[in-house]
C-alpha cells in the first residue's frame, strides 16, 4: 500500500507515501515515513517483501523496514573501495551489488549485513544485473556475461 520516492541529488531524500492520493502530499499524513541521508544519487532502492535496501554509490548499504522506515542497519561500509552506478538485484535470498570495478558483493537478504562472497570480474560495469531464473547476466563495458548453475 506504499509507494517509494527517491533521490540522492543535492538533497538526500526517500519518502513512503500511501497510495491512491492525489495533490500535494507535503508534510501531510500520507507521507508514511521519511528518510533525509543514505540515500542514493544514481542506484534505485530495491523493496523485497517487507524491506527497502539503499545501495550509495560510495560503498554504503541500508536496510529498512518498509512499512515504517525503521533501520535494521544504516550505511554500513561494504567491503573495498568500490563506486556503484548499478541497481541492487535479488535472488534466493542473496543480494548481487556489482560495482564499476568489477567487484560483485553478495549479501545475505534481510535485517542483519552479511557479507557472503566477493567476485570480480576483469571489466567496469555501469548497468544493472539482469536476473532470469536461474541465470544472471552482466553487461560490461566490452562483454555480456552468463552465469548459470551447471547441471549435476
Amino acid at each position: 500500500g506504499l509507494v517509494f520516492a527517491a533521490s540522492g541529488w543535492r538533497k538526500d531524500t526517500l519518502h513512503a507515501i500511501k497510495l491512491g492520493q492525489r495533490g500535494d502530499l507535503t508534510d501531510s499524513e500520507n507521507v508514511v515515513w521519511s528518510l533525509n541521508r543514505g540515500t542514493p544519487y544514481v542506484p534505485c532502492p530495491m523493496l523485497w517483501g517487507e524491506e527497502i535496501y539503499l545501495l550509495e554509490d560510495r560503498s554504503f548499504f541500508s536496510c529498512l523496514a518498509a512499512t515504517d522506515g525503521t533501520r535494521h542497519y544504516f550505511k554500513q561500509r561494504l567491503p573495498g573501495k568500490l563506486t556503484f552506478s548499478t541497481s541492487p538485484v535479488g535472488a534466493a535470498d542473496r543480494i548481487y551489488l556489482l560495482s564499476e570495478e568489477g567487484r560483485t558483493v553478495v549479501v545475505q537478504r534481510g535485517p542483519q549485513l552479511k557479507v557472503l562472497a566477493i567476485n570480480e570480474l576483469d571489466e567496469s560495469f555501469y548497468a544493472s544485473p539482469a536476473i532470469v531464473g536461474d541465470v544472471i547476466y552482466l553487461r560490461g563495458n566490452e562483454h555480456l556475461f552468463c552465469f548459470a548453475r551447471t547441471s549435476r
